[in-house]
């Protein structure tokens, strides 16, 4: 189980209910099952597949299809598989980080990692005139499994759809 503590910034916030002044925990177990801080948030995909995808940025047009890739839990591999340059990054609230930068379907990405754990720290996508960036704030990863936070929050009542 992996938790991200997240905050975003820039000009176009990310479709999760997002702010820039409250940071929002996501919980991913593997790509089944995506909650984020209770049930009225909370991502499962009814079927067939039960796969969930969730996309860091929000893009539309021909560049979706490629950046869609790039998922929360699997930055670095979207990185390196997309050719990223790897450099000595920037000093990032204290701590020494890597730089790896690529260009995607015209739009240019940036990916900071802890240079001692290779824990993303910081991500960004410049398109146009546009940019978002999303900074980690805890990135906890190899958790033993919790089904509580899983459950829907006290006084919430699950209903299937008929």
């Amino acid at each position: 189980m992996r938790i991200l503590l997240l905050t975003v910034f820039g000009s176009l916030l990310i479709s999760l209910a997002f702010s820039q002044d409250t940071p929002k925990t996501m919980l991913k177990v593997s790509a089944r099952l995506v909650p984020t801080n209770g049930a009225p948030n909370s991502f499962a995909n009814p079927g067939p597949s039960f796969d969930v995808h969730i996309p860091i940025f929000h893009v539309s047009g021909e560049a979706k299809k490629n950046l869609d890739a790039l998922e929360f839990g699997s930055e670095l591999q979207f990185f390196t598989g997309n050719g990223a340059k790897q450099s000595p990054g920037e000093i990032i609230n204290g701590k020494a980080t890597d730089r790896y930068d690529a260009t995607v379907s015209g739009s240019k990405l940036t990916l900071w990692t802890d240079a001692k754990s290779k824990k993303p720290v910081r991500v960004s996508l410049i398109t146009g005139t546009q940019t978002q960036t999303i900074e980690y704030l805890a990135y906890e990863d190899n958790l033993p499994f919790d089904p509580s936070l899983f459950r829907p929050p006290t006084g919430i009542a699950m209903q299937e759809p008929k």
